[in-house]
């Protein structure tokens, strides 16, 4: 009776996961590159094709993923689900020099600190739990792409300037304040957050044509962006009383006008 139960139990576990599975982009952003996807229990030997790690974890045992990505140094992206804070600082201290896209879903703590990473373009941030985001120590030189999706987000300490980034997405509904002031390549910039202003410097980003900025907060907007919006491609800036009320003041850009 017993090795049945524990049949049972290892072929239900089995199902789980793979329902648990479906919910999740099992593909690297960049679907060019060979891949395996792995579990705690999983070891991944030294394999000098793969180029992309996905790592889904049912329980917070990550010894078998450090494991796999020291066998692998030769790793350019790696997508981290229900991760941890010590995985993501192994994955730092083990400076894979061609690590240029990180993904970090899933979340499911209240504080999130990121550690160095001066060679990643594309960073993702996902979770429904994080309050507190400290990106100060990060040395994001490089980065191109910055993705946040945290909606209990309150507080966001990081550089003020990140010069190389060219696109940010944020869906922080809670977020009062934006801690970026300089971003010269910026070209695409869109959010969904309370700011009690908006961010500063953006009448000066000459690239910027791409701008879906929805606040649920009233906020002054100078003239000269109001003019930015109106000439971007697809362009909107949305200003709410409060998260899910009336919207108070709305502008568009002339390709979103009926």
């Amino acid at each position: 009776m017993n090795k049945t139960y524990l049949i049972f139990c290892l072929v239900f576990s089995k199902i789980l996961f793979s329902q648990e599975l479906s919910e999740y982009d099992l593909k690297p952003y960049n679907e060019k590159l060979n891949f395996k996807i792995l579990d705690e229990n999983d070891i991944l030997e030294k394999n000098d094709s793969i180029e992309a790690l996905i790592f889904v974890f049912n329980n917070p045992v990550f010894k078998n993923a450090e494991l796999s990505i020291t066998n692998n140094p030769q790793l350019k992206e790696i997508k981290l689900f229900a991760s941890s804070q010590e995985l993501l600082k192994f994955i730092s201290d083990s400076q894979l020099n061609q690590l240029t896209h990180l993904f970090f879903e899933r979340y499911k703590g209240t504080v999130l600190e990121i550690p160095a990473f001066p060679k990643i373009e594309h960073l993702t941030i996902q979770s429904k739990e994080l309050v507190r985001l400290n990106m100060i120590k990060s040395s994001l030189d490089k980065l191109n792409i910055l993705d946040i999706d945290a909606v209990k987000l309150t507080e966001w300490v990081t550089a003020k300037s990140l010069i190389e980034l060219g696109l940010i997405n944020l869906k922080a509904p809670l977020l009062e304040n934006f801690p970026i002031v300089s971003m010269p390549k910026i070209t695409q910039f869109s959010y969904y957050c309370s700011f009690r202003e908006l961010p500063l410097n953006l009448c000066d980003y000459k690239e910027l044509l791409f701008i879906s900025f929805n606040n649920y907060f009233p906020v002054k907007v100078d003239k000269c962006f109001k003019k930015i919006i109106k000439k971007g491609v697809y362009s909107n800036l949305t200003v709410y009383d409060k998260i899910a009320g009336e919207i108070v003041s709305e502008t568009l850009s002339k390709d979103r006008k009926e």
